[in-house]
């Protein structure tokens, strides 16, 4: 008797989790990488997203105008870009050996994006925009919504302005380590802060750090999301513009910065920003996992003898 029945075939997806801005594993951003996507379609690829539990998966494959092309997407939908991903993508090809150091065109759906990989292993990608503006906001407004006394904020010393790369965000910097750990976020008032000025979260910073060889240390915010973050490559680079414009450092604001964050969460990250007549963006990180991932392909059209 021929029976004909929906038979599955199970093709293996090669899925790597990339810690971007790690100095150590189980540390930084976690990143999920899908290094050769072809083949996959939109609906599979959400799917993946969905799977597995990390912020943002980024898709590669092949492209006629750029090298390579990336989809990028969250558990809930398909993104335009993200810088982190990006980098975190590469760290883990570079630390695969599928590339070498040199410079990349990459194609998203947001336009081509230029990165670097050098020889020490920091991969790199430059801003596409960059701006630093004034921001009518109250200081006991700000200090209210980060739960920290108004003389914890370093004003008026350093200003508090609205700088980005790419995307603003709020600088706020504050005077020491202490009152920095002390912010206690009130998310409500700091949405509704975010919503009016447009901006895309707070970066709250202080050059009270814990290691020698950094500029600052710092704590990233996204109210929409009610969530404290490890990092994010725009606001590391907004902060680095702010810090180069204003002259923030004593003598002088130099090229280079590099920014500890994620501490108070748990997940430290070092993000490196040079500010020169480009933004560039960058760090290292290291692969945590390297795996099969079993993608189901149905084919009803087979017929088995039975």
């Amino acid at each position: 008797m021929l029976h004909e029945l929906n038979c599955v075939l199970m093709e293996q997806i090669q899925l790597m989790l990339v810690d971007t801005f790690a100095t150590r594993s189980l540390s930084g951003i976690p990143t999920g990488v899908v290094p050769n996507a072809s083949g996959l379609d939109t609906s599979t690829m959400q799917e993946i997203a969905r799977e597995i539990p990390v912020g943002e998966i980024a898709f590669l494959y092949p492209s006629d105008d750029a090298d390579p092309q990336i989809r990028y997407f969250t558990p809930q939908s398909e993104i335009e870009s993200s810088g982190y991903a990006t980098i975190g993508a590469f760290i883990g090809l570079l630390d695969a050996g599928t590339v070498q150091p040199g410079e990349r065109e990459v194609k998203t759906n947001r336009g081509i994006v230029q990165i670097d990989i050098t020889d020490d292993h920091h991969v790199w990608q430059t801003g596409l925009r960059r701006a630093i503006d004034e921001v009518s906001i109250s200081q006991t407004m700000i200090a209210d919504g980060l739960g920290i006394p108004e003389n914890g904020l370093a004003t008026p010393e350093l200003p508090i302005a609205a700088a980005s790369v790419d995307a603003p965000w709020l600088i706020v910097p504050v005077s020491y380590f202490s009152d920095l750990r002390s912010i206690t976020p009130k998310w409500p008032a700091l949405t509704e802060l975010c919503h009016q000025h447009d901006l895309t979260g707070i970066y709250a910073f202080t050059f009270d750090t814990l290691q020698t060889d950094t500029t600052a240390h710092a704590r990233v915010f996204l109210p929409n999301r009610q969530r404290e973050v490890p990092g994010a490559r725009m606001a590391a680079g907004a902060a680095g513009v702010y810090i180069r414009e204003i002259q923030a450092l004593d003598g002088g604001s130099p090229d280079g910065l590099c920014f500890e964050q994620g501490y108070h969460i748990n997940r430290p990250a070092h993000v490196s920003v040079k500010v020169a007549r480009d933004v560039r963006v960058g760090g290292t990180g290291t692969i945590t996992l390297n795996a099969k991932l079993s993608v189901d392909s149905p084919d009803p059209g087979d017929i088995i003898e039975a």
